[in-house]
């Protein structure tokens, strides 16, 4: 179970009991975010977070710091953005969302409202852009494995440089959507170690702990990597609102 907590353009903190002065300083935030100058010129009492000091990771993983280039996010108390930067180059702004350098910083990935752009990790450059989330770096750098649902059929897909297409590895019918808690971005990409893919995602139905907590129900699927064969599947539990 993985959520990531990270401030976003056009996300709140709750509004409800602020002072004027606090609803002055989200205004004043939100102005700086809207002009599109964060990136390239951060105030000073703004904050940077940049993955050449483990930053923007996801999941639990750290920021890839890679030589030549580096995201970092500049934020303040209400609002943020990411942003990319070459060595000696100009800052890109990439927006609201998640990101990462692919193991070997040729490329990056970057997540925002349903949409995975893939990147030059040199440049910034776009090179594709892809309906879906929850991705992950094949371990040799060459593609992604993300999730898209269609109809409400979830989906696990791969998308490659080689074969620059959408293929799927396989669709899971009995997917119920599940929000992360609180403020949380609930992130569950599939997860390869070796010559096996594991995935986590909800079905319908809760799961009670013994301490009387209720819990999403959810599947664990393992598959073989890279043939993407199904190996086992099992009940697992997730925590959703």
């Amino acid at each position: 179970m993985k959520y990531i907590f990270l401030l976003m353009v056009f996300v709140l903190y709750p509004s409800f009991g602020e002072t004027d002065d606090q609803m002055q300083n989200e205004a004043a935030e939100r102005k700086l975010v809207l002009s599109g100058k964060l990136c390239s010129n951060r105030p000073s009492h703004f904050s940077f977070d940049s993955s050449h000091k483990g930053f923007m990771g996801i999941g639990g993983t750290p920021g890839k710091a890679c030589p030549r280039a580096e995201m970092f996010f500049v934020h303040g108390d209400y609002f943020g953005v990411a942003c990319f930067k070459a060595k000696g180059g100009k800052p890109i702004e990439l927006g609201s969302g998640l990101g990462i350098f692919s193991p070997d910083c040729k490329h990056l990935w970057f997540e925002s409202a349903g949409e995975i752009s893939i990147r030059d990790g040199l440049t910034g450059d776009e090179v594709q852009k892809i309906k879906g989330e929850d991705a992950t770096w094949l371990p040799d750098s060459g593609g992604i494995l993300y999730t898209a649902i269609f109809k409400g059929t979830l989906s696990l897909k791969r998308w490659t440089f080689q074969e620059k297409a959408e293929q799927v590895v396989h669709e899971f019918t009995d997917y119920q959507s599940c929000q992360a808690p609180g403020e949380g971005i609930l992130y569950l990409p599939a997860v390869i170690r070796g010559h096996k893919v594991s995935f986590k995602y909800p079905v319908a139905g809760k799961v009670s702990s013994p301490d009387g907590s209720d819990y999403r129900k959810a599947k664990s699927v393992i598959f073989e990597f890279p043939s993407y064969k199904i190996l086992s599947s099992k009940d697992d539990k997730l925590e959703c609102e």
